[in-house]
């Protein structure tokens, strides 16, 4: 006789270190089957969950769960108590450590600040022995930092709790660690420009040189990958600067250029960082040996494939990203905060076209950096860039204090404070009026990203407007 077919049901319970896969017909109840492999949840104690969180009736037959559903037995009885992290004498040395290279980092920054100022003023002979002085120092202490610096999972495997959790904490400190030395090499090029040949872009020039040869150094001795990574990243944000200020100094552009069109470029980095720092092999995302089946070039090559994904794979890619990303957006955001004051102050009255650039520039590098921030988890990442974007509002200020006191340009700069400070007035009270109104989220914030797209687009060229390179432009067409 012909037998009718049983709908059953896969089932994966988990009971602490306990695995029971069990298939029973879809119409038992949970309860029953929970009975037949000697599992009895106990009243108010234990119950039932899925793997979304939501708690399983007991009394419910199978076909109301999914074929293949995981659940798991839970305790609420049970309560996670924090372990006591301990401070050791290794997590102590590695904290005065990176106090150290702090203090390094603030002579580097003292020395560059008199240079570029033209406070300190010294012979030739003497300007020269303090530069290789600084970069012997730079170089030494750059390089010891970066071949003490080790793994923290090979740390992890050789020694045990203390040593550990320093070299943890050591890894994790690595921008802040790099600081010092790179700010020793970045003095140390700036003082080796004699005063006679004294130009503030060569100055600088100079200095981002050397700061990335040392940076280039550093990633290629490294004994840690997020030191290496850090590095490396450090190094290509540098020359790209370097390039920047090069670029005005052919061009015979002042300061106060190649500092706006640094600072209009830092937005369009910051928006770019995300999608040219993740590094992962083609091969992660397309099975191009099974899915290809026509090469696009007779000499292509067909990228390998991926292999399986593992955790110790995708932290290792992420805790590159990540330090890369901290690296880059660190420099990235302190380039704009100290080129800010020197493009934005003073106000170019006298030319229309270059004082609408700055203030142009102004309000487009400062709303990008703030909103640009808000997508970031990472605290260092969102409050860096809001750091830049005040010293950016803060330059914008003080150059209308001075336009204002200036005589031929009182009544322009005036009416530029007055004006800010009336956008400044409805802006909060739109705002005020929104929330008082209940406005949505979702609608502030894709309101935010559309702001953030324009002044991200049209940074750059106030930058360049700002510079004079359209003046320049006029000389040449001339």
């Amino acid at each position: 006789m012909p037998t009718g077919v049983t709908e059953r049901r896969r089932l994966a319970i988990v009971d602490g270190p306990r695995v029971h896969e069990i298939v029973v017909p879809a119409g038992t109840v949970i309860e029953t089957a929970l009975d037949g492999i000697g599992l009895r949840l106990q009243p108010g104690r234990q119950v039932l969950v899925e793997r979304t969180g939501r708690e399983v009736a007991t009394d419910q037959p199978a076909w109301r769960l999914d074929d293949g559903a995981l659940l798991a037995v839970v305790d609420l009885h049970d309560r996670v108590v924090p372990g006591r992290r301990r401070r050791t004498d290794a997590s102590t040395a590695a904290t005065t450590e990176t106090v150290a290279w702090w203090i390094l980092g603030a002579v580097g920054v003292v020395v560059t600040a008199l240079v570029l100022t033209g406070g300190v003023s010294v012979p030739d002979g003497a300007r020269l022995t303090m530069s290789v002085a600084l970069a012997v120092s730079a170089a030494v202490a750059g390089v010891t930092w970066s071949v003490r610096a080790r793994d923290p999972r090979a740390s992890s495997s050789r020694t045990r709790g203390a040593n550990a959790d320093a070299a943890r904490a050591a890894t994790t400190a690595a921008p802040a660690a790099a600081l010092g030395p790179l700010a020793l090499a970045f003095a140390a090029g700036a003082t080796a420009i004699p005063p006679a040949v004294h130009s503030l872009p060569l100055v600088v020039l100079t200095g981002l040189a050397a700061a990335a040869v040392l940076a280039a150094v550093i990633a290629l001795v490294a004994g840690a990958e997020a030191v290496r990574d850090s590095a490396g990243a450090a190094a290509v944000v540098l020359l790209v600067l370097g390039a920047i200020w090069a670029l005005a100094l052919l061009l015979g552009l002042p300061a106060q250029g190649a500092a706006a069109i640094t600072l209009g470029a830092a937005p369009v980095a910051l928006r770019a960082l995300p999608t040219m720092l993740l590094d992962v092999p083609p091969g992660m995302f397309i099975d191009y040996q099974r899915y290809q089946s026509t090469r696009w070039a007779v000499r292509e090559r067909v990228p390998e494939p991926g292999g399986p994904v593992t955790f110790a794979g995708a932290r290792r890619i992420a805790g590159q990203s990540t330090a890369r990303m901290r690296t880059a957006t660190g420099l990235i955001a302190g380039a704009a905060a100290v080129c800010a004051p020197l493009a934005l102050v003073p106000l170019q009255a006298a030319d229309p076209l270059r004082y609408w650039g700055q203030l142009v520039l102004a309000a487009t590098a400062g709303f990008s950096l703030v909103l640009g921030a808000r997508r970031s988890s990472v605290p260092l990442l969102r409050w860096v860039p809001r750091a830049a974007a005040l010293v950016v509002a803060l330059s914008v200020a003080t150059a209308a204090i001075l336009a204002s006191g200036a005589p031929a340009s009182g009544t322009l700069g005036l009416s530029v404070a007055a004006g800010a400070l009336l956008v400044v007035g409805i802006a909060t009270a739109a705002v005020l009026v929104a929330v008082g109104r209940g406005a949505s989220s979702l609608f502030w914030s894709r309101l935010g990203d559309l702001i953030e797209a324009l002044c991200v687009v049209f940074a750059l060229p106030a930058g360049l407007v700002a510079a004079g390179i359209i003046d320049l432009m006029r000389g040449v067409m001339a």
